[in-house]
Formats: structure tokens, sequence, C-alpha cells
């Protein structure tokens, strides 16, 4: 009866480590998805930190590109009103010949005898 008592003992002790062994088996599964979820959970934090940064610096590059560009197309504005002027200035700085002409004047004495006059605006 001795040898009988033992063997249910061992068989029983066995069936509990086995019991233990499927639940403590299954209790790390658990904790290793918890920490693959966790790990996951950081490297997406992680990378929504790093795209936001990305997102901020690419915008900050973007509104000065825009700001250089609006300052550009200011000063070729002012460029082009001033070669306007200037262009304006070397086409009609004074009335010559060529208005006395179109009057029937002009410096070789034919119309009314007059000399050509020069005219500044």
């Amino acid at each position: 009866m001795h040898t009988n008592r033992l063997q249910q003992r061992l068989a029983y002790e066995k069936e509990t480590l086995q019991r233990q062994e499927m639940e403590l088996s299954s209790e790390l599964s658990r904790l290793q998805s918890a920490q693959k979820a966790e790990k996951m959970r950081y490297v997406n934090t992680m990378s929504l930190s790093v795209w936001r940064a990305i997102a901020t610096r690419q915008k900050e590059k973007r509104l000065e590109a825009e700001q250089n560009q609006r300052q550009l197309r200011a000063a070729v504005v002012g460029r082009a009103r001033m070669i306007h002027q200037m262009k304006a200035l070397l086409q009609h700085p004074y009335v010559t010949e060529e208005k006395d002409i179109l009057r029937g004047e002009s410096d070789t004495g034919q119309g009314d005898g007059s000399e050509s006059r020069i005219l500044y605006y």
C-alpha cells in the first residue's frame, strides 16, 4: 500500500506540475505579447514624434521659401518699374528734330527757317 500511495502522490504532483507548466507558459505568452505591444506603442510614439518633427521642419522650410519668393517677386517688380522708367527716360529725354520734322521744320533751314529746338520734359 505504501507504494500505491507513493505512486498516487507522484501522479498528483506530476499532474500539478503539468498544470502549473501550462499556466506559466500561458502567462509567459501573455507577458511576451504585452511586452511586444508596449514596444510597438513605443515605436509608434517615437515614429509619430519623428514624423511630427520632420513635418514641422518641412513646414518651416516651406514658409521660409514662400517668404523668400515674395521678396524676390517684389524685387523683380521693383526692378521692372525701374527699367521701364529708365527706358522711358532714354526714349523721351527731350524732343528733337523728329517732332520738328513732323511739323515740317528742320535744322536745314526749311520750313519757317527756325533752327531745331530741344525741349526737355
